[in-house]
């Protein structure tokens, strides 16, 4: 039986691209996790009766799924925080101060 792997994720670098590219990579995640659960149900009703697969890597599986499921989770909440944090430490305009008048 052939084993199916997540597709890696993507870096940790794209947090720091513009929020179309990020909400790219979210995207692609969400598309990878969607890829592997059709492969891994696929596998499972496909599978021989008399030769079924290996419990440990079914269990390897869903313990990477479950990894991605965390990744994506993550990744979202960062995106969050980043964007409170853009917001909270934007530069505010501030007239240009003027000097009293002497006498």
């Amino acid at each position: 039986m052939a084993s199916f792997a997540i597709p890696a994720s993507p870096s940790a670098a794209a947090a720091s691209l513009p929020q179309s590219a990020s909400q790219a990579a979210a995207a692609e995640a969400q598309q990878n996790k969607e890829i592997f659960l059709k492969l891994l149900v696929a596998q499972l009703q496909n599978q021989n009766p008399t030769d079924p697969a290996d419990p440990i890597q079914f269990v390897t599986q869903l313990a990477q799924f479950t990894g991605l499921e965390q990744t994506i989770a993550m990744r979202q909440e960062l995106e969050s925080i980043k964007a409170l944090l853009e917001v909270a430490t934007a530069p505010v305009a501030v007239p240009p101060a003027t000097s009293p008048r002497l006498p």
